[in-house]
C-alpha cells in the first residue's frame, strides 16, 4: 500500500523507495553529483537488492529519474560481521569498575564467535 501510495503522491513518500527516489530527485535538482547508498541491511547481495527496488521505482513513477539513477548511484553490498548495540548504564559501570575511568561516549561490541 504504501509504494503504492508513493507512486500516486510522490511529494509525501511513505516507504523507502520513495523516500530515496524523493531525496534523489532534491539531489538532482540542487547540484546532480553521484551518490553511493549503502544498504545496511544484513543480507547477501543487499545493494543490488536496494538498488533493483529502487530503480524499478524510479521506472514506474517515470520521468528522467531511472535513467539518472543508472548514470550516477552506486548501491554497493557490504555485509556487517559485528554488531555494535546501543551502550547500557551497566556497559559504563562496568568499563568505569574495570578501568577505573567513566567514559559516556562508550561503544560496545557484541561478542565474535566463530
Amino acid at each position: 500500500p504504501d509504494v503504492a501510495h508513493d507512486l500516486a503522491n510522490p511529494e509525501a513518500p511513505r516507504s523507502v523507495p520513495g523516500i530515496l527516489a524523493q531525496a534523489l530527485e532534491l539531489r538532482i535538482a540542487t547540484h546532480g553529483r553521484p551518490v553511493t547508498l549503502l544498504s545496511c541491511d544484513n543480507i547477501p547481495t543487499n545493494g543490488t537488492i536496494l538498488g533493483n527496488v529502487v530503480r524499478a521505482f524510479a521506472e514506474r513513477r517515470g520521468g528522467k529519474l531511472a535513467d539518472w539513477i543508472e548514470a550516477n548511484v552506486a548501491f554497493p553490498s557490504a555485509m556487517v560481521d559485528r554488531i555494535a548495540p546501543a551502550t547500557t548504564a551497566a556497559d559504563i559501570d562496568t568499563v568505569e569498575q574495570r578501568y577505573g575511568y567513566h567514559d559516556s561516549a562508550l561503544v560496545v561490541g557484541e561478542a565474535v564467535l566463530d
